[in-house]
């Protein structure tokens, strides 16, 4: 089961709080109903905060991505941080910080995000 708890900053960025599973099922499909939200509500700097994520899958990582994809393509600035434990591990094994901006320490991703031109 997912959590996803939005939380505003002052810079402008949103931070989607992460924490059980992100794993094939309504989870996913769910993160990605509450990206495409935000995009309507006009929101340009997401950030995932993947703290108390304690698992993914392959599915999971699918919609990191595609999340990804979607606010960049939207004009946004998109970035993950916090991972540990197994979802590091995945993240590190997928490759997919190549593609996507991960930082350890959610702060310097929300600044990083703050600090882009969209």
């Amino acid at each position: 089961m997912l959590t996803v708890l939005r939380k505003p900053t002052p810079s402008g960025a949103m931070v989607l709080e992460l924490a059980g599973t992100l794993t094939l099922g309504n989870s996913c499909q769910e993160l990605e109903w509450e990206v495409d939200n935000l995009l309507k509500e006009g929101s340009k700097k997401i950030v995932f905060d993947l703290t108390k994520l304690t698992r993914v899958d392959s599915a999971g990582i699918g919609i990191i991505v595609r999340t990804s994809g979607k606010v960049r393509v939207g004009g946004g600035d998109f970035r993950a941080a916090g991972a540990t434990g197994q979802v590091q591990e995945i993240v590190t094994l997928t490759r997919i910080d190549s593609i996507v901006d991960f930082y350890t320490d959610v702060q310097k991703a929300v600044e990083a995000a703050a600090g882009a031109g969209a």
